[in-house]
């Protein structure tokens, strides 16, 4: 069996969860107290890694486009309040 790797990007753009990933960053952001041009790969990577270990951990194969959409959203939800 071949496994497909999918990036971070590919995934949200493949299930239009770009934006809420992208609110998800601002919120997270603004507990900082430092606008989101200011936080450097300190700030970001942590979440880009927490994100990926999220989604690895729920992935299923033969999982559907419409399921796969769902976990995205659910785990940007779960991220939202971290």
């Amino acid at each position: 069996m071949v496994g497909i790797v999918m990036s971070l990007e590919s995934i949200l753009d493949g299930t239009s969860e770009s934006d809420h990933f992208d609110d998800m960053l601002d919120i997270r952001a603004g507990k900082t107290e430092k606008d989101i041009d200011e936080l450097g790969e300190e700030f970001f990577f942590p979440i880009f890694e927490d994100f990926e270990e999220r989604m690895r951990a729920k992935l299923t194969p033969g999982m559907t486009a419409a399921r796969l959409k769902e976990l995205v959203s659910e785990t940007i939800d779960e991220m939202r309040e971290a």
